[in-house]
């Protein structure tokens, strides 16, 4: 039986409006942090078997927020590559799930999610990196470390960051044991 649960495509909407926010011309990167985490949860194998989908909306919603000013160029241009990075989103998702499995998973979140990045700066046509995670740090403590690992090693550190705050959510430290005498 499908497990799509009712609220996965608004929440993966709200989501992608989100990670959009962190974009210029907002600049609130709190905003792409939670985005990208709740991005995390929502693919999770317990909320839906349908993470493509998810990610489709995710990246419709991200894209349009911040790349469709393309559209002064003919209507036909923002909304093609809305679309195409729509469908990166869309198997980032597929990519997400998979590893999300595996033990120490928020790293291999990061991983995934740079892989995506790394792809979708070079097909199509030369590719269209103009929303990695690292163009919305400047303002906050990561920024710090661009100049040392560039916008790609940033993006991945993002990632993790907001991977391992929605591995918070699902498993929440444990409060350390008492010793009974």
């Amino acid at each position: 039986m499908s497990r799509l649960r009712p609220w996965a495509l608004p929440l993966a909407l709200l989501a992608g409006l989100l990670t959009g926010l962190g974009f210029a011309p907002w600049s609130w990167w709190p905003c792409t942090l939670l985005g990208v985490a709740a991005f995390v949860l929502l693919v999770r194998p317990a909320h839906t078997d349908r993470p493509g989908l998810v990610g489709l909306v995710y990246g419709l919603a991200w894209f349009t927020l911040t790349i469709s000013w393309l559209s002064v160029m003919g209507w036909w241009v923002g909304a093609l590559l809305v679309v195409v990075g729509s469908l990166w989103t869309a198997g980032l998702a597929l990519m997400l799930r998979a590893v999300q499995t595996l033990p120490w998973w928020p790293v291999w979140v990061a991983c995934s999610w740079s892989t995506m990045e790394f792809l979708s700066s070079r097909v199509p046509f030369g590719g269209f990196g103009w929303v990695r995670l690292a163009y919305t740090t400047a303002d906050m403590p990561l920024g710090g470390l661009l100049g040392w690992i560039g916008d790609g090693g940033v993006s991945w550190a993002f990632a993790l960051v907001a991977a391992s705050l929605a591995g918070l959510v699902t498993c929440p430290p444990r409060a350390p044991r008492r010793a009974h005498l």
